[in-house]
């Protein structure tokens, strides 16, 4: 099947660079290339002095061992550098999936979440895990829901498509939370792909959660970037 439309990215394209304000932007404010280099912890003449030929297919040495020390449980052969994010959720479903496979994806979700997975196995085997709002008061205005996750699972579900912290909701699980999702994945043998493009990104008083690739569960893949949380 054809790709879905994009709507979030047609969006931008038409209002992105003429609208008067910006309200819908889920980014932090860039920073300039003097800040950037003002920030580094080298002498700004050895970046200068980079080549920009190739480097090995997975991506540069150095870098992948920088990514790696940031995690509790990943390996530097762990680490693999692309292009753009929509790179990695477009390779982990040709990697991963095969025909009849079934994906459970929680939505409302950023477009490429659903529509490549889409893509790769057909929308019939690509099912919507909807967060469910909360009461007027609480802590949090949206939830999971637990109680509907049992009935989207099946012997052919080989990938659940979460994020976290959520886009568009801005929902973050609680530890425990996160917890049980690894868990419901390891008792079927289930991939899970976690987007943490926003990791780090919390409200005030919100509790912090561990990165999906350091809960120990071999099945994670986790999808993480510099154009979010650190406007680059």
């Amino acid at each position: 099947m054809d790709i879905l439309p994009f709507e979030t990215e047609l969006f931008y394209a038409e209002h992105e660079f003429n609208a008067p304000y910006q309200l819908c932007n889920s980014d932090c404010e860039t920073m300039g290339v003097g800040e950037l280099l003002a920030l580094a912890e080298v002498d700004p003449s050895e970046l200068l002095a980079l080549p920009l030929g190739y480097t090995e297919s997975a991506g540069n040495p150095a870098l992948r061992a920088q990514i790696a020390a940031r995690h509790e449980w990943v390996a530097p052969e762990q680490v693999l550098v692309l292009g753009t994010p929509i790179e990695g959720i477009y390779l982990t479903g040709r990697v991963l999936l095969e025909p009849g496979d079934e994906v459970v994806v929680l939505s409302p979700a950023y477009d490429a979440l659903y529509n490549l997975f889409a893509h790769i196995v057909g929308v019939e085997h690509v099912r919507q895990w909807w967060m469910r709002p909360t009461a007027v008061g609480t802590p949090s205005s949206w939830q999971l829901d637990w109680e509907a996750l049992p009935d989207l699972l099946s012997p052919q579900t080989k990938l659940i498509v979460v994020n976290f912290p959520h886009n568009p909701t801005g929902f973050l699980p609680t530890p425990d939370e996160l917890a049980q999702l690894v868990a419901i994945c390891a008792q079927q043998g289930i991939w899970l792909f976690c987007d943490e493009m926003y990791f780090g990104l919390i409200h005030n008083g919100t509790q912090a959660i561990p990165s999906a690739a350091d809960m120990g569960y071999e099945r994670a893949i986790v999808l993480s970037g510099l154009s979010k949380t650190h406007g680059l």
